[in-house]
């Protein structure tokens, strides 16, 4: 029943990378460490939210989502193209 749903690369602090299965489901931003977890490691609503692409910095991940909530933590995703980033952003 999730809307759309794949494994993506999640910044972490201190700009660590680490790959998560993300889960958009109803109006949830869920993220987990693995495809066997029960419960996510990040759960954030996306009502209300800014989320802005950035494509192509050398070196990094070329296509990210940024999205703000409004009581969190900002949240950066890397994806793998701008066909991916696109989806995601509809979505």
């Amino acid at each position: 029943d999730a809307r759309i749903c794949a494994f993506l690369w999640r910044k972490k602090w201190l700009g660590q990378w680490a790959k998560q299965l993300c889960v958009i489901k109803d109006t949830r931003l869920l993220c987990y460490k693995s495809s066997k977890d029960h419960s996510p490691q990040l759960d954030v609503n996306l009502l209300g939210c800014t989320v802005i692409h950035k494509e192509k910095q050398v070196r990094k991940k070329e296509h990210k989502l940024k999205i703000i909530p409004m009581n969190a933590d900002v949240i950066v995703l890397g994806l793998q193209s701008k066909d991916q980033a696109e989806q995601w952003l509809r979505v």
